[in-house]
């Protein structure tokens, strides 16, 4: 009896795991080498404004669902690529109205200001304090679009996958200043290493999961 229930169990089990991969999205890989190599354009900015960008995205599955956003990034320090001016122009896409997609895109969103936090426990440990974090810092892979302005190297669908967010959180000083960007700077330190995807095969989404398309703030 009990081994008939075990299998019963197995069998289950065995058949949501093949329906959750079944209905999953496959995510092309890219290992952080591969944007490195890819991008045109490998820059560290700080958000100087956002606005609307008229272009609908062509994509059979999500562009309906989604909206251009014209962000404007100061230049900071660049590793790869050359910018004549300070400032550059990314196209970029969020979901409309804050919804929620299936099996969603991996979208980057942008704040230009830092915030207050207030933590409430440290490792389950009940500990109340505030936090600064400062205003973000972004490095950014980036292609030259043929109007002049830039898009993310891994595509607008997953562009997450293009943006590393720097900045830290710090204790909250009333009186620090907040850090600006300066102009545009060449350098020959080696980038920061981030966390990136897989570059073994290709990953999934599991059906369950519901995106917003705002995955780094």
């Amino acid at each position: 009896m009990e081994r008939n229930k075990l299998r019963i169990w197995l069998a289950m089990a065995l058949a949501a795991l093949l329906c959750s991969q079944a209905d999953a999205r496959l995510i092309e890989s890219w290992s952080l080498q591969r944007i490195k190599d890819t991008a045109g354009l490998v820059l560290v900015g700080t958000v100087a404004s956002t606005g609307h960008w008229h272009e609908k995205l062509e994509d059979p599955l999500f562009g309906e669902h989604l909206e251009g956003r014209l962000t404007t990034f100061d230049v900071g320090t660049v590793f790869k690529g050359d910018v004549p001016t300070k400032q550059i122009e990314l196209v970029h896409y969020q979901v409309k109205d804050g919804g929620l997609i299936d099996n969603g895109p991996l979208l980057a969103s942008f704040r230009k200001t830092g915030r207050r936090l207030e933590i409430e426990s440290v490792d389950g440990v009940k500990e109340k304090a505030h936090v600064l974090e400062g205003t973000p810092h972004y490095l950014l892979f980036l292609k030259k679009r043929g109007d002049g302005k830039y898009e993310p190297v891994s595509g607008q669908i997953d562009s997450a996958l293009s943006v590393r967010k720097l900045s830290g959180i710090d204790p909250l000083l009333e009186s620090r200043p907040v850090a600006t960007a300066g102009p545009p700077t060449r350098t020959s330190t080696p980038m920061p290493v981030a966390p990136a995807a897989s570059s073994t095969g290709q990953s999934t989404i599991p059906a369950k999961c519901r995106g917003r398309g705002t995955v780094f703030r």
